[in-house]
């Protein structure tokens, strides 16, 4: 056995990068050379296809880790020469593992500061060409191994027009992935970690619904996704279908009686709704109801006369570990003690409140 497969079976085995799952799984075939030099006589290729072999701990299987360094040699490769804001669209199918290795992908572009739209149920493989058109993503990831046995995963990397990569991005893909050789300089990033870092999360829906009858289906919907998960603030609505207002033959009173109905599914299933809106619009189209309101206006110093726990300043903000533009929000905390501690002021008007950016 050449000394090069025992240092990275004994790398991977006492590295505290590797969690104990993966260690336990090395120590079962400690005792059998054939299998460690199979896992560890060298790296999992990264061809033109993507990756592709079989599941288990070791540099040529697919596991986390190696997901996980594909997947910062594409986000590099993305960082350089197509646009972080534009995303990458995942998908993945029924094999095993295949949900985990598709949050994985996503958790590494995340923390490159590349958007990632995660599918949020397994979708077969033609639906990742559509996903990432219809979205405008930069690239798209399916996490699949077609035709191959049951015991194989893959990785499949397409770019911006639907297909699978193809020359030049395929082989400056490889190179970036080639060019990963330290497990430690992956950057990843987690819920848990959010969590601890002070972060609070929400949901954001963006509503093209006309009829109630659309909305409840898209509710159904966002309540699968919700389903088992902890959110920390409310549940914001925005419809920005206005192009279509008339077309649709909607009224101010039919636009106001969508977002009641959807406040009140949200209320039924144990979450708060804020209505997102510009200062135009709130003034002339909504009538929040007493529900909380996230205010758009572009100014420092708004003249919205009205209540609001939120308000967004700007969409030019910069923040470390991001390398794009990103919004720029005030909270009032005052008005969510249940999330922020201390009591509340039953709302919050221009210059007043305790706030966080």
């Amino acid at each position: 056995m050449e000394a090069r497969v025992m240092e990275q079976f004994n790398y991977w085995l006492n590295d505290p990068y590797f969690d104990d799952a993966t260690k336990q799984e090395l120590l079962a075939i400690r005792n059998d050379p054939t299998e460690v030099e199979d896992r560890f006589y060298k790296d999992l290729a990264f061809g033109t296809g993507g990756l592709r072999g079989v599941i288990g701990a070791g540099t040529n299987r697919m596991n986390l880790y190696t997901v996980r360094k594909a997947t910062q040699g594409l986000a590099n490769y993305i960082n350089k020469n197509g646009d972080p804001k534009k995303g990458v669209a995942i998908s993945y199918d029924s094999r095993r593992m295949s949900a985990e290795f598709a949050k994985e992908t996503a958790l590494c572009l995340a923390a490159n500061g590349i958007k990632a739209y995660l599918s949020d149920t397994l979708r077969p493989v033609p639906e990742e060409s559509f996903a990432l058109r219809y979205f405008g993503c930069q690239a798209g990831v399916e996490i699949t191994a077609s035709h191959n046995p049951p015991e194989y995963n893959g990785y499949k990397v397409y770019w911006e027009d639907g297909a699978q990569v193809t020359p030049p991005h395929d082989t400056g893909i490889i190179a970036d992935v080639n060019a990963v050789t330290d497990y430690n300089e992956v950057k990843t990033m987690s819920e848990a970690d959010a969590k601890a870092a002070g972060l609070k999360i929400g949901v954001y829906y963006y509503s093209t619904d006309s009829t109630l009858e659309m909305l409840h289906e898209h509710c159904d919907e966002l309540l699968g996704v919700l389903k088992d998960k902890e959110i920390d603030l409310p549940v914001a609505f925005d419809w920005e279908s206005w192009w279509n207002f008339q077309k649709y033959k909607m009224s101010i009173v039919d636009i106001n009686n969508l977002f009641y109905e959807f406040a009140d599914i949200m209320a039924q299933n144990g979450y708060k709704t804020i209505l997102y809106a510009s200062k135009y619009y709130l003034e002339i189209i909504w009538d929040p109801a007493g529900y909380d309101v996230w205010l758009a206006h572009y100014v420092k110093q708004t003249t919205y006369e009205g209540e609001y726990t939120i308000w967004q300043t700007g969409s030019i903000g910069r923040i470390d570990g991001c390398s794009e533009d990103v919004d720029t929000d005030i909270l009032f905390k005052s008005k969510y003690p249940e999330v922020f501690g201390g009591s509340t002021s039953g709302g919050t008007s221009a210059g007043e409140g305790d706030m966080v950016g």
